[in-house]
């Protein structure tokens, strides 16, 4: 406090009212994410608005299946019936479907709605989960966000577009977010058991959301196993997370391991090899 405050009482309630509503770190850090909101959705809109495409293939699949949903047209023999049967006899299974169906279900089915939907239950929180992973890793967290966004176009490609795979990279960030952790200004791995354990089940589940994400989901497992070699780190967590994920695929989803996961893509798929080689 300085001196002349002593003697002013009226200085001394202005400046203890001052430091009272002085902005915080947590303040700025959501008014930060408050402006990237706020141009990340204008600029969508204006995609939307603006755009002249016929959308087709995976630019329009789960909007279609969302629709679908949203209108009852799934309902036949019961609803999440017949999304737990898709996973195994569908190329495009409903999961990723059933969040943007409730999204039309309230405010309508148009395209609007729908990328602006994955925009907000996908793209931003992936911003939040990139940000909370620099702050494990980096001193200058939102400077390092900045780049890693801009370094990545393909994020506000895919939920512009309307690929629902930009769910999958959220789930993706969590796994990430849960194995690293920052414990006495220094970046640990683990936590606790249930963290691998979770890791596990959303593993899975990003397979199920769309099955070539099975790619990043041998490829973390791997990662795992490889720093607890290199690094010296205890093995059971990467055990866990393996078992957690294997139960979880052989218990309830057995047929989508034999018919989708394990299917002969390169055989399925060998059509494409003809038009490469004439093009």
């Amino acid at each position: 406090m300085k001196f002349r405050a002593i003697l002013n009482d009226d200085y001394d309630f202005k400046d203890e009212e001052f430091r009272e509503f002085a902005f915080k770190p947590w303040h700025k850090t959501v008014i930060y994410f408050l402006i990237i909101w706020t141009i990340v959705n204008i600029l969508a809109v204006i995609y939307i608005k603006a755009g002249k495409f016929i959308y087709f293939w995976d630019d329009s699949t789960y909007w279609d299946i969302s629709r679908k949903i949203a209108s009852g047209a799934l309902n036949e023999g019961g609803l999440w019936r017949n999304v737990y049967n898709s996973i195994a006899e569908q190329d495009y299974n409903y999961i990723a479907g059933l969040p943007s169906a409730v999204l039309a279900r309230l405010f309508g089915d148009s395209r609007l709605v729908y990328v602006t939907g994955l925009v907000n239950m996908y793209l931003l929180p992936s911003f939040v989960f990139i940000y909370l992973l620099a702050k494990k890793v980096s001193k200058a967290p939102k400077i390092a966000a900045v780049i890693t966004v801009m370094l990545c176009p393909s994020m506000m490609f895919l939920a512009f577009n309307g690929f629902v795979d930009i769910g999958g990279l959220l789930l993706c960030l969590i796994c990430f977010n849960l194995y690293y952790i920052r414990k006495d200004n220094k970046i640990q791995v683990g936590g606790g058991v249930w963290r691998y354990m979770l890791i596990g089940v959303l593993l899975v589940f990003m397979m199920l959301w769309r099955r070539w994400f099975a790619f990043f989901a041998v490829s973390f497992v791997t990662a795992m196993l490889a720093d607890c070699v290199l690094f010296r780190r205890k093995w059971y967590g990467a055990a866990i997370t393996i078992a957690c994920a294997g139960g979880v695929l052989i218990a309830f989803f057995r047929d989508f391991v034999f018919y989708k996961l394990l299917l002969d893509y390169g055989n399925l798929y060998s059509g494409y090899k003809f038009s490469i080689g004439t093009d």
